[in-house]
């Protein structure tokens, strides 16, 4: 039952309006009777002075003035109110506060757990829960990927890592327990390479060689996707919502027998998707699909999924003017009732990145508030997803690790509850994740005075291990830039050198390689209590080792250069 509030800001600037409105009314009557008065003196023949002189008459027209001007001001005012009620009361819109442009999100605010190939201990998934619930999540959105534990013909699609039914039970038990929703998420379209790569479904491939997405036009595509999402769905009873993917299906209509169909990609899509969403309605679940395969298409496209789906709009960049095409949102309310966001906490800047720039996911999540303070009002926002990718796609490297972003996640899930994010909310949010009072969330310089901190979040270890890690790959980009500035063949050839930049990107590189030496030692004791040692050693081979042997073949040639310039250096 929904319960009408008092909005006491309207019933006062209603009831001053009454009272001007009043005066306002005896004003004017009193100075018609003053006009009347005058008249009738004057025609009377009797030579007095009109009762109400120029000066009195011009005070009283400034008087008259002042509260018609409060009047119409009054109306503005009523009017504005009557509006910011209307944006309050609406659970898709943020809160917006007047005075400061606060505009805060009281819809559902998901964090993504990207597990692909890189499942933390479910110890640990349990353990930053209660954080996540403490911040502000209400819900997760979970990628399993092939993490999943699959049955049957699907089996094979499970990595060495997976997670048992045992572990998903108690991960939902857990969720439960911190109010916290979960969405499932299987792509059904588009991501696919951990199901395509295997030889068993390879004949699904939209492309023989690429193992991204399935063919639309192959009969035993559907039916495999819905064998997926009903293994996820078993494990998951009672779930409202289920998320299908469907983003980046870059290459279809390439086959032969898609090329052949008459339908345009748009039609081929709409072809593939039908089937597999009317599965999850007739379940009484409600399909969550990636929007960007749409974004370019007619109303006419769009309705014919407007009542099966609810799109999630994504966009990831720190400034989002002008991202999206200028009618979008204008045809996603005439197609769509209720959409989603997602915003994001990592893994969307480098596909190599290591390091959780916070400060770049707090403004994505700040130009998502005040997108959704501005759409139409036809459109119902249900929620915002924080994604958090931990590859770009099934082969890509690891980028930003979880334990190292929740910092990040803290700080994006206060701007989308508090509105903003303001020096007093980066000091109280950095107490509460036992980082520093100084903490910057805005850190562009990893030189020598920066020093990574240290926290009590769960996994902070691996925060500070992934600062020390900057610092050897911010030496790193130092050499390559000295290198390509002044250390170019023709300058190496004709010892044209500087003396004081070899030295530089000497000190440079046994700098880093004292880091990564020392990364080396501690980082299967630091990531030992998240991650098994399969995705250890994926880590450090990629991160640390191949930076530890660049730094070793580049430090003897640095050394042969600083004695070359240190005889030429000057002469020309």
């Amino acid at each position: 039952m929904k319960i009408m509030r008092i909005n006491y800001t309207n019933v006062g600037i209603a009831v001053s309006l009454l009272v001007v409105s009043f005066i306002f009314f005896k004003l004017s009557q009193l100075k018609n009777h003053s006009r009347t008065t005058s008249i009738t003196l004057q025609t009377t023949g009797r030579a007095v002075e009109p009762l109400i002189k120029d000066k009195a008459a011009d005070l009283f027209d400034d008087q008259l003035q002042k509260a018609q001007d409060t009047l119409e001001s009054l109306k503005r005012e009523l009017v504005l109110a009557r509006k910011d009620t209307v944006k309050e009361n609406r659970m898709d819109q943020p809160h917006v506060d007047k005075k400061k442009r606060i505009l805060r999100f009281n819809g559902q605010r998901l964090v993504h757990l990207d597990l692909k190939g890189a499942p933390t201990k479910m110890d640990y998934l349990i353990q930053v829960l209660p954080h996540f619930q403490k911040w502000g999540a209400t819900g997760l959105l979970v990628e399993y990927e092939d993490v999943f534990p699959y049955k049957a013909k699907y089996e094979v699609l499970r990595a060495k890592n997976s997670y048992s039914e045992a572990d998903i039970k108690r991960f939902l038990e857990a969720a439960t327990a911190n109010d916290l929703i979960v969405i499932p998420l299987v792509q059904t379209f588009g991501h696919l390479e951990f199901v395509l790569k295997h030889k068993e479904f390879a004949h699904l491939r939209e492309t023989e060689h690429f193992t991204n997405s399935l063919c639309p036009n192959n009969k035993e595509s559907v039916p495999m996707v819905l064998g997926l999402i009903d293994q996820v769905l078993a494990l998951h009873p009672g779930v409202k919502w289920f998320h299908i993917g469907g983003d980046e299906v870059w290459n279809i209509k390439t086959c032969s027998v898609c090329q052949k169909d008459a339908r345009n990609k748009s039609e081929l899509f709409v072809h593939h998707m039908t089937p597999i969403l009317t599965h999850l309605k007739n379940k009484q679940v409600t399909p969550v699909m990636w929007d960007d395969m749409m974004r370019n298409w007619p109303v006419e496209y769009l309705k014919e999924l407007g009542p099966l789906v609810e799109p999630m709009v994504w966009a990831y960049a720190s400034d989002l003017t002008g991202y999206y095409p200028p009618d979008m949102w204008q045809r996603y309310g005439e197609a769509f009732k209720t959409i989603w966001a997602a915003s994001a906490f990592k893994g969307a800047t480098h596909p190599w990145s290591n390091f959780v720039p916070i400060g770049f996911h707090v403004k994505n999540n700040l130009n998502w508030l005040n997108i959704i303070s501005k759409l139409p009002a036809t459109l119902q926002v249900n929620g915002i997803a924080l994604t958090g990718w931990s590859r770009y796609d099934h082969y890509a490297t690891l980028c930003e690790l979880l334990p190292a972003a929740l910092p990040s996640v803290a700080y994006c899930l206060q701007t989308l509850t508090q509105g903003n994010m303001d020096e007093e909310l980066i000091k109280s949010t950095a107490k509460e994740l036992g980082l520093p009072e100084e903490f910057r969330i805005n850190q562009g310089r990893f030189n020598d005075l920066y020093h990574p901190p240290n926290g009590t979040f769960p996994g902070h270890e691996i925060f500070t291990l992934v600062g020390h890690l900057e610092k050897a790959v911010y030496d790193t980009r130092g050499v390559a830039n000295l290198q390509q500035g002044w250390m170019l063949d023709r300058e190496v050839e004709s010892k044209f050198l500087s003396y004081f930049q070899v030295e530089s990107a000497y000190n440079k590189t046994v700098h880093g390689l004292k880091i990564l030496t020392a990364l080396q030692s501690e980082a299967e004791r630091v990531l030992g209590p998240v991650y098994d040692d399969s995705v250890i050693k994926e880590w450090v081979k990629d991160k640390l080792d191949g930076g530890v042997k660049h730094f070793n073949s580049l430090k003897p040639q640095l050394e042969e250069l600083r004695k070359v310039a240190a005889g030429e250096e000057g002469k020309q």
